[in-house]
């Protein structure tokens, strides 16, 4: 385990094509300072991966994206698809690398109030990435219930599904209820040259917490690993 301190600056552009496709892009320059949690027998400084002692990184990225949701933060029904690309170079030529990502969401109006929802996403990271930016699983947006960011590597799959139910009304004429989630998650880290192994799929499921309040919405899961590993996640927004 270690820390990390990442100050940041972040720039986004969007431009709306012809509807429904969007266009976007960005770049995010940052300065990375690592520290392990413990100075002897650290695992981080034994095996001394690129990146280790942090660095300045320059990513710029750019994505296509067809997109019918209803809503942003909280869509009831229609597609998101997105291919994206970016790249990133840093810490004096060391960091030279790029991750390419196609991403499909579903959103599914079951009933008044009940939704289902899935995700799947394929990455691929290529060249000289520092390990903090890695391709990981584990943790409250990918594989709930897995320790975070336990697995790293250079290709993943993720598949997400959720039935998302509202719920009961706490205050009507501020549109604030309280509502319930059941999801399943899948994934797996590979090698890029590589195809998944039917063996090394990472399981969660669990149920979870919604307080919808106008465009906020604050969560809290409760995820069960395959392998027994159980965890809480408190925090804002919809997974995906």
């Amino acid at each position: 385990t270690f820390g990390q301190t990442k100050p940041r600056l972040r720039l986004m552009w969007i431009r709306n094509l012809q509807d429904p496709w969007r266009f976007r892009a960005g770049f995010e320059l940052s300065h990375n300072s690592i520290t392990p949690n413990t100075k002897q027998g650290s695992i981080l400084t034994e095996l001394a991966p690129l990146g280790a002692d942090g660095g300045t990184l320059l990513q710029i990225n750019t994505s296509l994206r067809y997109d019918t949701r209803d809503d942003y933060t909280n869509s009831t029904r229609g597609f998101l698809e997105e291919f994206f690309i970016e790249y990133g170079l840093g810490a004096g030529g060391d960091f030279n690398g790029a991750r390419l990502s196609y991403e499909h969401r579903h959103f599914q109006n079951l009933l008044e109030g009940l939704v289902f929802a899935h995700r799947a996403t394929a990455d691929l990271a290529l060249g000289d990435v520092p390990f903090y930016e890695e391709l990981e699983l584990g943790g409250s947006s990918t594989v709930r219930g897995v320790a975070s960011a336990r697995d790293r590597g250079e290709a993943r799959v993720l598949l997400n599904g959720e039935l998302r139910w509202r719920g009961l009304p706490v205050r009507r004429r501020q549109h604030i209820y309280l509502g319930l989630v059941a999801f399943g998650d899948f994934g797996q880290i590979f090698e890029r040259d590589a195809l998944p192994d039917g063996d090394e799929w990472r399981r969660g499921s669990g149920m979870g917490l919604r307080l919808h309040w106008q465009s906020t919405i604050v969560r809290a899961d409760y995820g069960s690993s395959s392998t027994g590993r159980t965890a809480i996640y408190i925090t804002f927004s919809q997974v995906f």
